[in-house]
């Protein structure tokens, strides 16, 4: 079985499949491209891009006029010129947010073809799994501290299962406008039996690698972080999760810190 989107409809494609079929290939495979443009790996994109390619209509030179309508209604409309195809535009259609069925439709002048995605995002309240097999507490203290000045990130990690889990990581979020105070890594090294195997600091996370930790000790620890400006910022979740079996974790609720 080939797993390759890409490559199967290229494939069809190669092989001079009845023309009648080909559109619906082409339709199926742009239906199965993610939120982000692309097929899921490298070698996948790059055989959908060239099917896409191969079979495009040819580009007309004469700048194309682009109308987006949502649900009948124009939301923008544009003049796509030759030397700008390849620049991307993101068109909000927020205000038509709603309970069922929507209609996006997207004319364009002088013919050839024109590409699009439509992609869907929405937030949910975050809500703790209380049934997680892995238990994380993230507390910040002081929430509210001045400029220069250090708030200790209090972090503790428990584990519900028989056996005990082997390599769990932490990813703790680094609030904007703070910098971590990597001699408390350090000195993690060297506490905690050591539980604590490396670290690693980039930008807005902290990657803890542990080497394990069991149902009858969970495990607490402490880092630094130095408040850099004035600002008002939200700490980002923190996440936490099995090396082996990342499906096995849980997040944090994000926290507000002010400094004066």
């Amino acid at each position: 079985m080939n797993d390759n989107p890409g490559s199967a409809v290229l494939d069809k494609l190669l092989a001079e499949a009845r023309p009648e079929l080909r559109a619906g290939a082409l339709d199926w495979l742009v239906a199965r491209r993610g939120a982000w443009g692309a097929w899921g790996t490298t070698q996948a994109t790059i055989a959908a891009m060239r099917a896409l390619i191969d079979e495009a209509k040819p580009v007309t030179k004469e700048p194309q006029d682009i109308t987006v309508l949502a649900d009948g209604q124009q939301v923008d409309a544009y003049t796509m010129e030759p030397k700008a195809r390849d620049v991307h535009r993101l068109i909000s259609l927020r205000k038509f947010a709603s309970t069922g069925p929507h209609t996006v439709e997207l004319r364009a002048t002088q013919g050839g073809d024109v590409s699009y995605q439509v992609v869907g995002q929405h937030y949910v309240p975050w809500q703790r799994d209380t049934g997680a097999t892995l238990a994380l507490d993230v507390a910040y203290a002081p929430t509210s501290l001045s400029a220069g000045s250090v708030t200790s990130c209090h972090v503790k990690l428990g584990w519900k299962g028989k056996e005990s889990a082997r390599v769990p990581m932490i990813e703790l979020g680094v609030p904007p406008a703070f910098e971590v105070d990597t001699d408390s890594l350090e000195a993690l090294l060297k506490t905690n039996d050591g539980a604590i195997q490396r670290y690693s600091v980039e930008r807005g996370v902290v990657t803890l690698y542990l080497s394990t930790v069991s149902e009858n000790k969970p495990l607490e620890f402490d880092v630094r972080l130095r408040a850099l400006r004035p600002a008002k910022v939200i700490a980002p979740s923190s996440s936490a999760y099995l090396y082996y079996e990342p499906e096995v974790r849980t997040e944090t609720e994000p926290v507000q810190l002010k400094v004066m």
